[in-house]
């Protein structure tokens, strides 16, 4: 990251989809849990203070899925409050790492511990801004940028396709995730909110039924419109923008098939 944006615009939205009968995803957004519905918020950045985006997409039948995506958000979350924020980004990194590698090992002890939690286990993918910005994931939940008129993926994918580069093989086989008891890890990577006009994190239930270049095109578009209408809308309600994003996201998906749940989260960096 160049230097820090003044404040990080957000909307965040989660939906069970039009095949599962319930929501497994998770959102942590700023200090708020989200599992149904949409929300925005505008929230100004502090160097000594994080601001924590994350997603996560929870496997394990039965309840023991949404247990394990919301318990690895809150978890993670915790441990981000209670540290102080270093200013180096490699520091950071390696403190979040420490952290999901505490998280992983609580997981994986309470899926042992419970019978009915047996196997629980989750994707996660965080972005963590302040007096630097970083990134984190374990699993197939996705970070993007949007530069110009292409969503990029910044994230890598933990799955056997990525990995062995056969693109016949199901996209689906998640090799790495929270709840791994052998060989757990997690990427990172230094944010650079400079070079993006957007950043999108979601589960695979939009990656793998929306069309992403549409999605793309939905957030320009909305972007598009808040800066012709800039002038005229106080700050607190400029967040509002991007739940139309997410909402059109979320739409595209569910007109894909819906197979999944589906949860995303737009940040957009503010500079004064």
């Amino acid at each position: 990251m160049q230097h820090l944006p003044a404040a990080i615009d957000v909307a965040a939205v989660s939906d069970t989809g039009r095949v599962r009968r319930n929501n497994e995803d998770s959102v942590w957004m700023g200090g708020s849990f989200i599992r149904t519905g949409v929300r925005s918020a505008r929230f100004e950045l502090a160097a000594r203070s994080g601001l924590l985006l994350a997603v996560a997409d929870g496997v394990g039948g039965a309840a023991a899925g949404e247990v394990a995506s919301q318990r690895v958000v809150e978890m993670m979350a915790d441990r981000v409050a209670a540290d102080e924020f270093p200013d180096a980004a490699d520091e950071l990194m390696d403190r979040l790492k420490q952290y999901a590698g505490a998280v992983n090992r609580e997981l994986v002890a309470e899926a042992r511990r419970r019978p009915d939690r047996e196997g629980m286990a989750t994707t996660y993918t965080a972005v963590l801004l302040g007096a630097t910005g970083v990134w984190m994931n374990a699993g197939d939940s996705r970070l993007y940028a949007l530069r110009g008129e292409q969503l990029v993926q910044i994230s890598r994918d933990h799955t056997l396709r990525e990995e062995s580069g056969d693109p016949s093989i199901p996209g689906n086989i998640i090799t790495n995730c929270f709840g791994t008891a052998e060989g757990f890890y997690a990427d990172t990577g230094e944010i650079d909110a400079d070079n993006a006009d957007a950043f999108l994190l979601c589960s695979d239930g939009l990656s793998d039924y929306a069309d992403m270049g549409r999605v793309a095109d939905v957030l320009r578009a909305v972007i598009g419109r808040h800066e012709q209408d800039r002038g005229d809308v106080p700050p607190d309600d400029a967040a509002v923008y991007l739940e139309h994003a997410a909402r059109a996201a979320l739409q595209l998906a569910l007109e894909g098939g819906g197979g999944d749940n589906v949860s995303l989260l737009i940040a957009r960096p503010i500079y004064e």
